[in-house]
């Protein structure tokens, strides 16, 4: 029993964690309808707001799936990123942030954080992630939370009908359950995914 609420419970983080964008895009969907479905321009805001909120909450939900991993396997997936190098203030005055220059660090700081975001391939990976992980990891994992939802509501509603709906969705939520969780073991890379000197739990897990 142990096993299954260890799995229980990473389910439901899973499901946290993955559900995010799906929201925003069921919201999206909503205010367009709301606006009139009927009018083209009525879907050009909740367009935008799908894809600021897609790109905005990448690269938080990919990290948190990453520490999730290594949390609970030991595997440290390293991100990828592009690194950004200092900038530089010339003997102009301008400051070089690698790509341009700018008048101030902070607008050359700012316009090498969006440089290399939009140029980075990981941001890219990212996106395409987010696009399948709700179908291919949020729906797998709702289904012991959506059991335990059964069987609250067949459990509190009167006759044999609830009583048999509560018993299924418990079943349904234990047998869905994972019952065997993976367990911090040896990485052979550190967060950087270079060749790691240290075992999980060492200095060099997450």
């Amino acid at each position: 029993m142990r096993h299954i609420g260890l799995g229980f419970a990473r389910a439901c983080a899973v499901v946290v964690v993955s559900m995010p964008v799906p929201v925003v895009w069921v919201a999206a969907v909503a205010l367009g309808v709301h606006w009139g479905a009927g009018n083209p321009w009525s879907w050009l805001m909740p367009l935008v707001m799908v894809c600021v909120g897609t790109v905005a909450l990448s690269r938080p939900i990919c990290r948190m799936l990453r520490f999730l991993v290594t949390r609970w396997t030991g595997t440290v997936v390293p991100s990828g990123y592009r690194q950004a190098v200092p900038v530089t203030k010339m003997s102009t005055g301008f400051w070089w942030n690698g790509f341009t220059y700018e008048r101030t660090s902070r607008d050359a700081e700012m316009d090498q954080s969006w440089r290399l975001r939009w140029t980075d391939p990981a941001t890219w990976r990212d996106l395409r992630f987010m696009a399948v992980l709700p179908f291919t990891a949020g729906v797998v994992a709702a289904v012991p939370p959506a059991g335990v939802v059964v069987a609250v509501a067949g459990f509190t509603q009167p006759g044999l009908a609830g009583r048999v709906a509560g018993v299924l969705g418990l079943v349904v939520a234990v047998g869905c359950a994972p019952s065997r969780g993976g367990s911090p073991s040896r990485s052979p890379y550190d967060s950087c995914g270079r060749r790691a000197r240290c075992a999980w739990p060492g200095r060099c897990g997450i």
